[in-house]
């Protein structure tokens, strides 16, 4: 032996057990922090790939710039690259067709290769001047076709023709829109631009932007930058602003919990490792070794285990990630496609650190008492042991319940109080965390599945735009399909409600922070309740109200008569986070809604800025004038509901259900803006999808899969909870080999004791009683803490969620109970397998143990 730190190495293996569990800890912890580090920077860089491949390749926005401005921003050094769009003066018209304006967008190549957001499917985008690129809509309403040319008509008075180069497949609607190409070494004065940017830097981005800015003289004001603050967020580059402390505080929260269960874990085998080896230490000190010598040999076994347990912890770590999310996710995690688990060296250093620290900190108590403790006493064994102080009527009542050997074990719990605290704590930490996690897992589905069941359709068909209707061919095409056969049709329509004022409720404006416009009519005694939603159907396909009704009657023939349903219910949370429904108005069931009659509620199709002040200007004078003469629609109200009836959620202010017939009085024209439909079986709701998904004959309509969307919620919450649960059982299995560790260890090292009690009459079964006994005590204290705490804890989360959901939360008793059973269960298990080895021993080589 050429040093005393060579002894380090002959204790493990003599020790391989013990070794080997205290390896399995640091493996496990190791498994655990190198798996989050890669996922969330895996989950970060596949965001941002998504992100720049859907239309967001840019960081940063600069609007209104000139000519001059805009050529200094492109050619900054800083810069990487760079898109350019023309702001202004981009509106057309076409007047041989049923289209009133047309916008055009005048954007540069870069543009159509990092921002622009649509699949082409046939041509190519523009690489000239006066070519476009149309959508499918577009094409649609135009009546244009790949090749062709198109000429428009500028606000100026204009003719301009384009060639159409390329047709691509919307993701959205977003109006006729034509994308035309902008030559950005050639940038006109007139026209003002907007820039798209990429930096170079991949830190510091905000203050390098602000000199990019600085250096183009750009006034920085608020409308001339604008961040992609997604995008930025995840690259660290953005504001504090939109810095995401609870997800910060959350990844500390759970790399400090596997950090404490670790410790725990590799303390308690240190310390026991120190404490039957206490005798040897004395030793080593008679013979001349120093207490940073003994403290070398104690740290070097630590620092060869954590070797050991890095490299296995992080090749397991990511095996189980890519194999695991392969197995039971597939390719696409949390709808991002082709999800990637990548590698990074940065998490290795991280890993290994805060594997380092947790090793270095296990380490401290025993090796400071390793060092403090005299030759002399650690030879005779003396001092590992402090005996708590003992309570006389708790041995008392416990050896009541439990007699002598329940006495007993109680007694060697007091002996070691902090061991036995840290144990415990361990099997608590494990317990809290699956009944949180459990309970908040299980209000989500509950969530999903209360939303879906308010539903009133599986699945829904609307037009894009507010004012457009479905049209008697469209409408005939779409009931000519076989699934069809479950529709109902509903016309939408936003107005603005006059009211009398006697009807406002004064505590509603107060409460939910909504105003109304009492100014416009205020001196003729009226209020005016901007964008209240009329909602308007056949008398039959309206009957999904009722269930919402909490005063008054659904009535078929009354509202054939002109009769409505008022619905009102906006819910905002009280002092204490509960909600409340606060009423918009002050209407009951028999008042009459008086509606000043106006030549059209409706927003006529197509108006431009212009038009649209030209048109509101005119309805208020109609309805001041209406309001003159005290010419009013009627409106008798027969019920009111607290929510509106196809989703069941609580409207904003108020909505007006009303007949088919009594609209197209009121409003005009009842062609539908809305279908919903249910379907029979899954075969015709797939057939369904496919055909309005994939349908080019109807434009500007979107199809709303209920169903469908809250399957793809569950498959969300679903793999969130395959990895909590993953993470919930390795810190059960690092609290298993705590409390495995401990208890056994704790009982070999009593041998000479236990040895004692049989030798002075302890019959066996009367030793294997009070050995459970004292294992089952660990299980009960750590399950009525974990228990305790799970409880408030879930208290607490449902305290917070009523602040935003009315949904009961159902405690999951079961489960509760499991896992306090587990727990105990463990704890009796652990006790097993020394007292096998007790069993063995003979009462001569148990007090002759020197151990």
């Amino acid at each position: 032996m050429n040093s005393y730190s060579e002894i380090a190495l002959r204790y493990m293996k003599q020790n391989k057990k013990r070794t080997l569990l205290t390896i399995t800890g640091l493996v496990l912890a190791t498994i655990l922090i190198f798996a989050i580090g890669t996922f969330i920077l895996s989950f970060r860089d596949n965001m941002i790939e998504d992100i720049r491949n859907n239309g967001e390749d840019y960081e940063f926005e600069l609007n209104n710039l000139n000519s001059e401005q805009a050529d200094k921003v492109i050619d900054n050094a800083e810069v990487k690259n760079a898109s350019i769009s023309r702001i202004g003066n981009n509106s057309f018209t076409l007047k041989d067709q049923a289209v009133s304006e047309v916008y055009v967008n005048y954007v540069d190549s870069i543009y159509f290769q990092t921002r622009y957001p649509f699949k082409i499917i046939e041509g190519n985008v523009p690489k000239a001047l006066g070519e476009i690129i149309i959508d499918t809509y577009t094409k649609e309403k135009l009546k244009v076709k790949t090749g062709d040319s198109l000429t428009l008509k500028s606000e100026a008075g204009e003719d301009k023709t384009f060639k159409v180069v390329g047709v691509s497949e919307p993701k959205y609607y977003s109006g006729i829109n034509i994308y035309s190409y902008l030559d950005n070494t050639k940038l006109d004065n007139k026209y003002t631009y907007g820039i798209s940017v990429n930096l170079k830097s991949e830190k510091n981005k905000q203050k390098i932007i602000e000199k990019v800015i600085s250096q183009a003289n750009i006034e920085s004001t608020h409308d001339k930058k604008y961040d992609n603050n997604t995008l930025l967020y995840l690259t660290d580059n953005g504001g504090d602003y939109f810095k995401s402390y609870a997800l910060q505080n959350m990844a500390i929260f759970i790399v400090g919990i596997i950090m404490v269960s670790t410790i725990i874990v590799v303390y308690n085998s240190f310390n026991i490792s120190v404490i039957e080896r206490m005798r040897y230490f004395g030793i080593l000190k008679a013979i001349g070794a120093t207490p940073r010598q003994i403290r070398r040999i104690v740290f070097k076994e630590g620092i060869i285990m954590g070797i050991v347990a890095l490299p296995i912890g992080c090749a397991l770590s990511l095996i189980f990630l890519k194999v695991g999310i392969g197995v039971f996710v597939g390719h696409s995690l949390m709808d991002l496609e082709n999800f990637k688990v990548k590698s990074y060296p940065i998490v290795i250093v991280v890993t290994a650190f805060l594997v380092a620290i947790t090793i270095f900190i296990s380490l401290l108590f025993p090796v400071k008492k390793a060092m403090k403790i005299s030759a002399v006493d650690a030879m005779k064994n003396r001092n590992y042991i402090k005996v708590g102080k003992s309570i006389r009527k708790k041995n008392m009542a416990i050896s009541k319940i439990f007699s002598i050997e329940g006495r007993i074990a109680y007694k060697n719990i007091r002996r070691t109080p902090f061991r036995f605290a840290i144990t415990v704590l361990a099997l608590t930490i494990s317990i809290t965390l699956f009944n949180v996690f459990y309970g908040a897992m299980t209000y989500v589905k509950q969530l999903t599945v209360q939303e879906f069941n308010r539903t009133a359709y599986e699945a829904a068909y609307y037009k894009n735009d507010s004012n457009d209707v479905f049209s008697d061919e469209e409408l005939k095409e779409i009931k000519g399909k076989e699934f069809t056969k479950n529709i109902y049709t509903y016309k939408t329509a936003v107005i603005d409600l006059v009211a009398e004022n006697k009807f406002l409720n004064d505590e509603f404006k107060a409460k939910a922070k909504n105003s109304f416009n009492s100014k416009v009519y205020g001196d003729l005694g009226y209020t005016r309740y901007n964008n209240i939603r009329v909602i308007a159907g056949d008398s039959k396909n309206l009957e999904i109200s009722k269930k919402y009704i909490f005063d008054g009657a659904y009535d078929e023939e009354t509202l054939k008569n002109g009769g409505v349903i008022l619905v009102e219910g906006c819910k905002v949370a009280d002092n204490n986070n509960l909600l409340q429904n606060v009423k918009a108005t002050n209407y009951k069931v028999g008042d009459k809604i008086k509606i000043p009659k106006a030549k059209t509620y409706a927003e006529p199709n197509g108006l431009n800025e212009t038009s649209y002040k030209e048109w509101q200007n005119n309805l208020e004078s109609e309805i001041k004038a209406s309001i003159n003469k005290n010419e009013f629609y009627e409106l008798p109200i027969i019920a009111i509901a607290n929510k509106e009836p196809f989703n069941g959620n609580y409207t904003n202010s108020i909505d007006i259900i009303m007949s088919s017939d009594l609209c197209k009085d009121i409003i005009g024209n009842f062609n539908p803006t809305q279908i919903y439909l249910n379907y029979d079986n899954d075969k015709a709701r797939e057939n369904a999808s496919d055909y309005f998904e994939g349908t080019k004959t109807i434009s500007n309509c979107q199809y709303e899969d209920a169903k469908g969307k809250i399957e793809r919620i569950n498959r969300i919450c679903n793999q969130i909870e395959i990895f909590v649960y993953c993470f919930i059982i390795i810190i059960s299995i690092i609290a298993i080999v705590n409390i495995f560790n401990t208890i056994s260890t704790n009982l070999l090292i009593r041998k000479k004791e236990l040895s004692t009690y049989k030798a002075i009459g302890m019959t066996e079964k009367q030793l294997n009683k009070s050995i459970i006994i004292e294992g089952t005590f660990y299980g009960m204290t750590a399950a009525m803490f974990g228990g305790i705490t799970s409880a408030l804890l879930l208290l607490l989360f449902t305290k917070i969620i009523r602040s935003f959901s009315e949904i009961k939360f159902n405690f999951a008793v079961i489960p509760f109970l499991l896992s306090i059973g587990c727990t105990i269960l463990i704890t009796y298990i652990s006790t097993l397998a020394p007292m096998k080895r007790i069993k063995k021993l003979t009462i001569v080589e148990g007090i002759s143990d020197e151990e």
